[in-house]
C-alpha cells in the first residue's frame, strides 16, 4: 500500500513556509499551500511544482475568511488532528 502525508502550510507564498515547502519536498510530502496573496501564490506554486513538489489544492485567502478554508481537505484535516 502506498500512502502519501500531506501538509497544510501558511504564508506559503515566501519565506519560511516556502522554504518549508522545498525542503518537504525531499521526504516526499503533498503540499496544500495557503496564502492571502493569490498572485504571489500562484507563481510560488509554479515554481514548487516545477521543483517536483507535489502540490494540491492552493488556497487564497486572507485571515478570518473562513469560507474559503472550508474545504474538504481542511475539514478532513482537523477531524483526523482533533482541531
Amino acid at each position: 500500500m502506498s500512502f502519501h502525508q500531506s501538509v497544510i502550510i501558511t504564508g506559503a507564498a515566501s519565506g519560511i513556509a516556502y522554504a518549508a515547502a522545498e525542503l518537504l519536498r525531499a521526504d516526499g510530502w503533498t503540499i496544500v499551500p495557503v496564502d492571502r496573496d493569490a498572485d504571489a501564490l500562484s507563481e510560488a506554486c509554479d515554481k514548487l511544482k516545477e521543483q517536483g513538489v507535489r502540490v494540491t489544492q492552493r488556497i487564497a485567502a486572507a485571515p478570518g475568511s473562513r469560507s474559503r478554508l472550508r474545504s474538504p481537505l481542511c475539514r478532513r484535516a482537523s477531524r483526523s488532528t482533533g482541531m
